[in-house]
């Protein structure tokens, strides 16, 4: 898994330094993570465990900069020539699926799909800000 992940990086970009910085200890804090896992203190690290760590570990650091690119493409966003639910659909994906801290409270998605993946990114922006949700 490991020298998949480090042919993943395109040369150059921003994800390749990132993968660079992390690479070395990559292993040893992928296993720390796992074994700080309930009922998890003596887990040996597979790919799929070090894969999903990997995963978390890019999503925290490249929120900010998904969480702007969003609220621009919000900024941006018009009905043209489609239909008004699928420029609902679009908005809410854009924005508040993306950002549910910026949703209204009670917010309902226009689709079920995008409800759940409202509902999860609400719950990991919650668990991110150590508050409870509501």
């Amino acid at each position: 898994m490991l020298d998949r992940l480090n042919e993943a990086p395109k040369l150059g970009s921003r994800f390749e330094h990132y993968h660079r910085d992390m690479r070395d200890s990559l292993i040893a804090k992928a296993t720390q993570w796992l074994q700080a896992q309930p009922g998890q203190a003596e887990a040996t690290l597979y790919g799929d465990q070090l894969a999903k760590y990997y995963m978390e570990q890019l999503q925290l650091h490249f929120e900010p900069e998904k969480k702007a690119d969003y609220r621009q493409r919000y900024a941006r966003l018009t009905q043209s020539n489609v239909a008004p639910t699928a420029y609902l659909q679009e908005a809410a994906r854009v924005c508040f699926i993306r950002n549910p801290e910026l949703a209204p409270p009670n917010y309902k998605a226009p689709a079920g799909v995008l409800q759940a993946a409202f509902d999860n990114n609400l719950a990991a922006y919650h668990e991110r800000q150590g508050a409870q949700p509501a």
